[in-house]
């Protein structure tokens, strides 16, 4: 036969202190409290969770399509896709601190589009590469989208001229780095030619 224990509460009407204290819901210090300081043994999400992203990518349409030149920028760089940027066109910059122009690309028609490279380059390669760019005082960084060659569209850092002064011719030895990459990625020269045509009638008419 089983031992009946005596009920301390029975016939009472108020809870002994302790028991009300167990009761009584928490005030709202101490329900931020227990937000704020998980019990012992919650599982802690990887701290691979909260790092940057290892890898980004890059679109490149000037200079920085010559493999040699993004190898001395970005060591860890690995070329990826052909990929065109559709609605802008390709243009020479004059930056208002010197009379050579420096690629970067312009909105205009819808028709219009520049071809270039995406790069696949660690984070830290990125920020170098923002100090050659001259990031944000030259060219500043931006997030746009770019088509590939499978029909695929894809968002990729892109670098654009600031501030925007005018168009200039740029320098032979600047104009053959690019072609060097447009033969490597085999890229089409037609915008290339334009936007070159654009920089000397411009350098004319001065």
């Amino acid at each position: 036969m089983s031992r009946r224990y005596p009920n301390p509460l029975a016939g009472t009407t108020k809870l002994p202190v302790r028991a009300e204290q167990r009761l009584r819901p928490a005030t709202a210090p101490a329900q931020a409290e227990l937000r704020l300081r998980p019990p012992a043994g919650l599982y802690a999400p990887p701290v691979e969770r909260l790092r940057p992203p290892l890898t980004t990518t890059v679109f490149s349409y000037g200079s920085n399509l010559d493999p040699e030149q993004m190898a001395a920028r970005c060591p860890s760089a690995k070329p990826g896709p052909e990929a065109r940027m559709y609605g802008y066109r390709l243009a020479f910059g004059h930056r208002g601190c010197g009379r050579s122009g420096t690629a970067t690309i312009r909105g205009a028609t819808p028709g219009s589009w520049v071809p270039g490279r995406i790069w696949q380059i660690s984070a830290a390669d990125l920020l170098m590469l923002d100090l050659y760019e001259g990031v944000p005082n030259v060219y500043r960084r931006v997030r746009l989208e770019v088509a590939l060659a499978t029909g695929r569209v894809a968002e990729t850092w892109v670098y654009v001229i600031v501030p925007w002064v005018g168009v200039a011719p740029p320098d032979p030895g600047y104009v053959d780095r690019i072609i060097a990459g447009y033969k490597t990625a085999k890229l089409s020269f037609a915008p290339l030619i334009d936007a070159l045509r654009e920089a000397s009638n411009r350098e004319v008419a001065r």
